[in-house]
């Protein structure tokens, strides 16, 4: 069986009623089960709020592609394509990068991972934090919140068919 539990669910109000600035909310990443969760945990004020940092290669990808078109997402259009491998096409950057200040400055949600891909690796621990998007925040002078979310690689395995038991567990840290 699948279950699901939000802890500190009250501070979804406060992230979306009467800011003052913008807000990079950063997450764990340990499955493709993430943005589902974060999505149906999320109000729809929240939701019609947020601006996601997301790999470019994720446009072509049917219904992950439209959905991230049709919210303006904003495309990070990296360089390599091996793992870990985190440099970016220069040509792309400065539009990426002045999107992301533009959600910031308009007192937006801008979400990352910041470990740059799904966590192959032991989930419990995190990968290394990538550092432009924090610099990011510090420009625009955002709060930082996280999303901590535990089992989602257990619902969704990286090498298997989502759906699978687990007891998903959900925290948004101020």
């Amino acid at each position: 069986h699948l279950s699901f539990r939000i802890e500190n669910k009250h501070l979804m109000d406060k992230m979306s009623d009467g800011r003052t600035r913008g807000i990079l909310l950063i997450g764990n990443h340990t499955s493709w089960l993430d943005s589902v969760v974060l999505c149906v945990a999320g109000s729809s004020k929240l939701l019609a709020m947020h601006t996601v940092l997301a790999s470019s290669y994720l446009l072509k990808t049917p219904l992950i592609g439209q959905i991230m078109k049709s919210e303006r997402h904003i495309p990070v259009h990296f360089a390599g394509s091996k793992q870990n491998d985190f440099s970016l096409e220069e040509d792309k950057r400065k539009a990426m990068e002045d999107r992301m200040d533009e959600a910031l400055q308009d007192k937006d949600m801008l979400f990352s991972y910041p470990e740059g891909q799904v966590n192959r690796d032991d989930t419990k621990v995190l990968n290394p934090f990538r550092y432009g998007t924090f610099r990011c925040a510090i420009k625009n002078d955002a709060s930082i919140w996280g999303w901590v979310a535990i089992n989602n690689d257990l619902c969704w395995p990286d090498k298997g068919l989502p759906g699978q038991p687990a007891e998903i567990v959900c925290t948004l840290l101020e």
